[in-house]
């Protein structure tokens, strides 16, 4: 990426944690650039793992890999205004028999607070 915004994002030491697969990537750049990656690399975990299901009342059927077909899920968005606070106590709760998924929940929180707009949910 080489746009002057992602220079001064780079230089500024602005970084968006990803999940990718089981690995964490660190990604610098501008929004425009950094949201452009995260599209190409959403796409392809969709197309990689593009068995599994899931639904959401909002959304409907999901492809979410290692959940069964009809299992009810809740989706919450970053855009949602509410949600990261309900991440903390999640990551609260979950902390209390699992370390480790605790500790993956920091990664999760600054994604959905470095989400920008934030809203209301409709």
């Amino acid at each position: 990426m080489s746009c002057e915004d992602c220079k001064r994002s780079q230089d500024d030491g602005m970084i968006a944690p990803y999940r990718f697969g089981i690995a964490n990537i660190d990604v610098s750049g501008c929004n425009r650039h950094v949201k452009e990656l995260f599209d190409v690399l959403n796409a392809h975990q969709q197309w990689k793992t593009g068995e599994g299901g899931g639904v959401d009342s909002k959304y409907g059927p999901l492809h979410i890999p290692a959940v069964p077909q009809n299992e009810p899920v809740f989706v919450l968005r970053a855009q949602d205004a509410h949600a990261v606070y309900l991440l903390f106590e999640y990551q609260r709760l979950v902390g209390s028999h699992n370390k480790e998924m605790e500790e993956r929940m920091d990664l999760v929180i600054a994604r959905f607070k470095a989400w920008s707009p934030k809203k209301l949910p409709d």
